[in-house]
């Protein structure tokens, strides 16, 4: 078979027989490419969030809610991309528990947008407009994840599943002894990814229906992630 005559993902080996190349995730796809590509490959370590059932399978459903986080972190620079574990620890925490999120709320005085529309967390620059920051505090999350049209009601039935997983399956960042100061870096990976241990807990399902919504809220630099995708 001529070399031009391949498909995308294929390459020839060096007898002309076709082999399949893993193309990887990347933080621009849609969720269904996430779900099907780690439904499809199960030597992929799986981000942590999403999880596999008994088949092997990862649900679109989980994929969307994992994508709805991708967006409000948006990790396409190398700010964000530091800043990415921090705030996925503090997205965790608040939806885990869905009083938590709903105490943020009320103490802040704020009702959550009417519909869903996922945009990144601000960033601030400041040192004469050098330095982009973003302001992680769960009171400045919890805020924009009510502005971003996240209802209690929507964490109860998907979100809280999501973040569930997502901390039974790896340290918080408190717990690995990192600094916040402006850029914090995930201790041995500089780009913050993390990744799910082996052995995936139980997921729930909820009624809601959950909004198409992929991680598209700005012009996204690609970035390839593989099996150490997050």
């Amino acid at each position: 078979m001529p070399v031009d005559a391949c498909l995308e993902g294929e390459d020839l080996d060096l007898f002309g027989i076709v082999t399949h190349r893993l193309e990887s995730t990347r933080y621009d796809d849609p969720p269904e490419k996430w779900a099907s590509y780690f439904s499809r490959y199960p030597q992929a370590r799986l981000p942590r969030g999403l999880v596999r059932d008994e088949q092997g399978q990862v649900s679109l459903e989980r994929a969307r809610l994992h994508m709805l986080m991708v967006g409000i972190a948006s990790p396409l620079t190398s700010t964000r991309k530091r800043y990415k574990p921090v705030i996925f620890d503090a997205l965790a925490a608040l939806f885990s528990e869905p009083h938590v999120y709903v105490a943020h709320l009320q103490a802040a005085h704020v009702v959550p947008a009417p519909e869903v529309n996922i945009t990144p967390l601000p960033e601030t620059q400041v040192v004469g407009g050098h330095v982009a920051t973003i302001d992680v505090t769960t009171h400045a999350i919890a805020t924009h994840a009510a502005h971003c049209g996240i209802t209690p009601e929507f964490v109860t039935q998907h979100l809280s599943h999501w973040a569930r997983d997502y901390l039974a399956t790896g340290p918080r960042t408190a717990e690995l002894d990192l600094t916040v100061n402006g850029a914090p870096p995930t201790a041995g990976n500089p780009q913050g990814e993390q990744v799910a241990h082996e052995g995936q807990p139980a997921t729930g399902h909820g009624e809601q229906s959950i909004p198409n919504v992929a991680a598209d809220a700005e012009d996204m630099v690609v970035e390839p992630l593989g099996q150490d995708s997050a």
